[in-house]
């Protein structure tokens, strides 16, 4: 049988308790008062916990008992363990109160499609609290107990409950005006490459799009790193732009940016949802994490009807 010597070698919390209470107060009548037991269970607890450590904790000193000088070393650590023990579970036991819910995701999610519907959400559970991150790092997760966790790509992240969120669609864009220039038609083929804003993302490549008809080698008058880089370049008119449906949602709603063409890419399992090990456990964490299933599968429902598509 394998033992584990760090667990084997650390007393029992009763021991420890009855050992703390005592050499915080010098009394063994006073600690068993003030944890509700006998202080003959008192002494029986410091004995045992002697007789495990093999060391001399305790020394009589008139009525009262004081620490040896192994005592008052074990002592503080013991102490500072309780302490901080009560701290955590003092802020865990607030922050389950107040219902936060902590979430993680990039800079184009945040602003093209969930900032809004977070201020929607709030109306339909108003108790609880959001702290929104945006960030393309991946932190310790767990150490950062993130709640939620929102991000494009294949899924091959270290975090916990992952599962994908939605498909998403990659298709052209441009500004009204740039179309309004075009009188009113874009055409691809026709564009010189100059007039393509370049994402770094490899799934928003233009040769997919454009094929051979281009003779500049590296297609696109730009190379922009993040969708909302894109995206913005494309509502401020500086040319056409690939770009992922769920971060420009919004602005095709409102009418910022129009798709250029019928032609749409289909990416199955585009965005994904993870979290903490203990994210789940959190009834109110559980809840968000269905209402961004439906918002999400909503959206792009709600885009596709009636649009032919294409499949990656």
């Amino acid at each position: 049988m394998v033992v584990n010597r760090r667990t084997s070698a650390v007393p029992s919390t009763k021991m420890l308790t009855a050992f703390e209470a005592t050499g915080r107060l010098g009394s063994a009548v006073k600690a068993g008062q003030e944890l509700n037991v006998s202080h003959t269970t008192i002494s029986r607890h410091i004995h045992s916990l002697e007789e495990q450590l093999n060391l001399k904790l305790f020394e009589r000193h008139g009525s009262g008992l004081k620490l040896s000088n192994s005592g008052q070393r074990i002592f503080k650590a013991v102490s500072k363990t309780f302490e901080d023990l009560v701290r955590t579970l003092d802020e865990e036991a607030l922050n389950s109160s107040l219902n936060r819910i902590l979430i993680s995701t990039t800079s184009s999610i945040a602003q093209g499609w969930l900032l809004q519907r977070l201020a929607e959400y709030r109306f339909t559970d108003p108790t609880v609290e959001i702290e929104l991150t945006a960030t393309q790092a991946f932190d310790d997760i767990d150490k950062d107990e993130i709640d939620v966790v929102l991000r494009m790509g294949d899924g091959s992240w270290p975090m916990h409950h992952l599962e994908p969120l939605c498909d998403d669609l990659i298709y052209p864009v441009c500004s009204p005006s740039f179309m309004q220039d075009n009188d009113g038609k874009v055409d691809l083929a026709a564009q010189p490459s100059s007039s393509l804003v370049n994402d770094l993302d490899p799934l928003l490549d233009w040769s997919e799009w454009v094929g051979d008809c281009k003779d500049d080698e590296n297609v696109g008058c730009m190379r922009l790193q993040g969708g909302e880089l894109s995206s913005e370049a494309a509502k401020r008119g500086l040319g056409i732009a690939l770009v992922r449906h769920l971060t420009v949602s919004d602005d095709i709603e409102r009418g910022n940016l129009v798709p250029v063409g019928k032609d749409f890419k289909l990416v199955r399992n585009a965005v994904w949802v993870g979290g903490a090990r203990n994210s789940l456990h959190k009834v109110h964490v559980r809840r968000f994490r269905s209402w961004l299933h439906r918002e999400a599968n909503r959206n792009l429902t709600e885009f596709l009807h009636e649009t032919p598509i294409r499949e990656a």
